[in-house]
């Protein structure tokens, strides 16, 4: 409840969070105090209460072996102030709320019976105070019954907070429990709509809210405002800045640009000016120092240091006939039209020059006039029982297998495998029947 009451009182845009300072008897009720508001604002502690909970945050923690939660202080000006009872003697704020804890049958109320401590706790407030408690638990104190008489003969006491918006006052709103406030002033209002007007002149579409929150909507209306040279509404909502140019697309025009071209699409600002259109359509230039041609949108200048080429650079190396791969900026240093400094680095072109001794050609990257390295292939040497398993310039291992499968249907080979065959190629006509239904006329093949 002291939490809701104190986001409500904020919200409303009357008191700072620095005029609000919470108050609270016991150094327990302080630490879950703020464990609750710090999440929505900047906490102030005093030294006294400082130094108090990191001394029961660390015997909690020391006892239950969790780590130390890590506090801090912050300034006056920007934060909330709470504090205990006993450490805010000499104190003072705008507005006090007072959480008074404690509430049993027995009508124990603890140390705050002590008259000081009540002196202390009601004596806080300079514009206005509010009570959190159960005046039961209190009332069988004189000091204490005093109060709770003149606030039951000043209207001041009951079971709810009542309060009311500045903007409807016949409409009061009481709230007995936390969630109420968002039920009954979610923007520190009330319920109704908003009846006040923007300042761009339209009606808010919200709910009854505070003059800070008021302040801050944005409008989300059609911008009724138009652009300086043509017809056309502003497309963004009221709330929004408007661009400095009007953004609208106009198709079907034809306009013709300095550069000659024609286009028959435009934004509005640059239909009107069609000097300030970057015309798009694509040109072949030649590029000044390197000559070479590239295909640019018209409204790129080709001839200024900043531009870059991005062609083939072409140039034939000496060393080993290759053309360079790279693109022209990598090799080509332009300045003002003019290239000042060429490096065209080492080729790595594949060297595809074939092998004496093999049926691959070299892979490595260029090399030049160098003798090309041992082919690292895989061998294409195999028969009918396996393949080498070696790279193209290591030695072959004869196949082991003892019987040659070269044969055809009049003889077959005799030897090993890997030793050459002793028959000669069979002369024989071959008698296998064509499709035709005539007989081959070629001769017995081996395999």
């Amino acid at each position: 409840m002291t939490t809701a009451l104190v986001s409500h009182l904020v919200r409303q845009g009357i008191y700072a969070k620095a005029d609000i300072a919470v108050i609270t008897p016991y150094l327990g009720q302080l630490q879950r105090l703020r464990r609750r508001m710090e999440s929505m604002f900047e906490i102030c502690l005093n030294e006294r209460d400082l130094e108090e909970i990191e001394a029961l945050e660390g015997d909690s923690n020391a006892a239950y072996g969790s780590p130390r939660s890590q506090l801090g202080k912050t300034t006056l000006l920007e934060s909330l102030r709470i504090a205990t009872v006993d450490n805010f003697q000499g104190e003072e704020a705008t507005v006090v709320i007072i959480s008074l804890v404690r509430s049993n049958l027995h009508n124990s109320c603890g140390f705050l019976r002590t008259p000081n401590r009540i002196n202390v706790l009601l004596s806080r407030a300079q514009h206005g105070m509010y009570i959190i408690g159960n005046a039961n638990t209190y009332g069988h104190i004189s000091m204490w019954a005093d109060v709770i008489r003149n606030l039951r003969t000043a209207g001041n006491l009951g079971t709810s907070l009542e309060l009311q918006c500045p903007r409807h006052p016949n409409a009061p709103l009481a709230v007995s429990q936390p969630d109420r406030f968002a039920q009954f002033s979610p923007e520190s209002g009330c319920i109704l709509p908003c009846e006040r007007r923007l300042n761009c002149g339209h009606s808010c579409r919200g709910r009854c809210h505070s003059s800070m929150l008021h302040d801050a909507v944005k409008c989300q209306e059609k911008c009724p405002r138009r652009k300086k040279g043509c017809d056309h509404a502003c497309p963004l909502r009221c709330g929004d800045a408007c661009h400095d140019k009007c953004q609208i697309f106009l198709k079907d025009i034809d306009l013709i640009l300095p550069c000659g071209h024609r286009i028959f699409s435009a934004k509005c600002w640059e239909a009107r000016d069609p000097a300030t259109i970057r015309c798009v359509t694509r040109v072949t230039r030649t590029v000044p120092g390197c000559g070479h041609q590239t295909t640019v949108a018209c409204h790129q200048d080709v001839t200024g240091g900043g531009f870059i080429c991005g062609e083939k650079c072409g140039h034939l190396r000496r060393a080993c006939g290759h053309g360079c791969a790279r693109p022209c900026w990598h090799c080509n240093t332009r300045q003002a039209g003019k290239v000042t400094k060429t490096e065209h680095g080492v080729c790595t072109v594949v060297c595809g020059r074939n092998f004496t001794t093999y049926r691959h050609v070299c892979s490595s990257a260029c090399h030049g006039s160098e003798p090309c390295p041992p082919c690292a292939q895989p061998c294409d040497n195999r028969c009918s029982h396996s393949a080498c398993s070696k790279a193209c310039h290591e030695p072959c291992s004869p196949c082991a297998e003892q019987k040659c499968s070269s044969s055809c249907e009049h003889t077959q080979c005799t030897m090993p495998c890997a030793a050459p065959c002793d028959w000669v190629p069979c002369s024989k006509r071959c008698d296998k029947t064509l499709s035709c239904s005539h007989q081959c006329k070629l001769t017995s093949l081996a395999f």
